[in-house]
């Protein structure tokens, strides 16, 4: 196996054990300066589903979902982003099953194009699995976040490859590949003359326009005495 970078699997291994290595040291060095126990567990791979599309790469463990994409962001419909996103004319849709004229949660959709290499149409249930043991074996003290992809004629086989690896992984979530049941899904294939359609029509995002609402006063219901809504009454 050999990825994008023209790493080999064996040189992938050696640099995970490399980076957990360096990891656990500096925890060690950190935990001395402040006078405590050094930690057991250091190293982590979470989701980054947000983050990651910052630089335009797939997150965590898992491969981009196709090569042109649409990502799907809920937001509330209060937030003053999502508001500078309807003011900008980005696509904006209510949550499924809310009151569309007055949703308390707001979809933004904007249009993804993935770096070149393996997507997930390209990789088996069993591959993902795979690359999640290696994380786990090499690399992971706590867990390795990951929702494996499942196509309809995989499911045997993933039963059987749980089964035998039941002592070796702590959380896994599955999905099936087929997922298209689903309305707003939080990824969805288009097309690369879709993509340019989205793209052309999404007008440069102004941080500046944040200010027209982030001062505008926002009535909170904080319920009873009792806190029962997680804000408490000043008295």
């Amino acid at each position: 196996m050999v990825n994008a970078t023209g790493i080999s699997r064996e040189e992938e291994i050696r640099l995970l054990e490399q980076l957990r290595k360096t990891a656990h040291e500096a925890a060690e060095k950190i935990a001395s300066r402040l006078g405590t126990k050094k930690p057991l567990l250091v190293t982590t791979i979470k989701p980054e589903g947000t983050l990651s599309l910052l630089p335009t790469v797939s997150n965590g463990v898992h491969y981009s979902h196709a090569p042109y994409y649409i990502r799907r962001i809920r937001i509330s419909a209060s937030d003053p982003l999502c508001r500078v996103c309807e003011e900008l004319g980005y696509p904006v849709l209510p949550e499924v099953g809310q009151d569309p004229e007055n949703p308390t949660t707001k979809v933004v959709e904007f249009p993804v194009k993935a770096p070149k290499g393996a997507v997930k149409a390209d990789i088996s249930a069993i591959q993902q699995l795979e690359n999640y043991l290696m994380f786990m074996k090499h690399y992971v003290d706590h867990n390795c976040s990951i929702t494996v992809h499942v196509r309809e004629n995989e499911w045997a086989q993933v039963e059987q490859w749980v089964w035998d690896h039941w002592d070796e992984v702590v959380a896994l979530s599955f999905l099936s590949y087929d997922d298209n049941f689903y309305e707003l899904l939080p990824y969805e294939e288009i097309s690369e003359e879709e993509y340019e359609k989205r793209k052309s029509e999404m007008r440069p995002f102004n941080p500046s326009l944040l200010v027209k609402y982030e001062y505008e006063e926002t009535d909170l219901d904080i319920g009873d005495s009792e806190c029962v809504n997680g804000v408490c009454p000043v008295r």
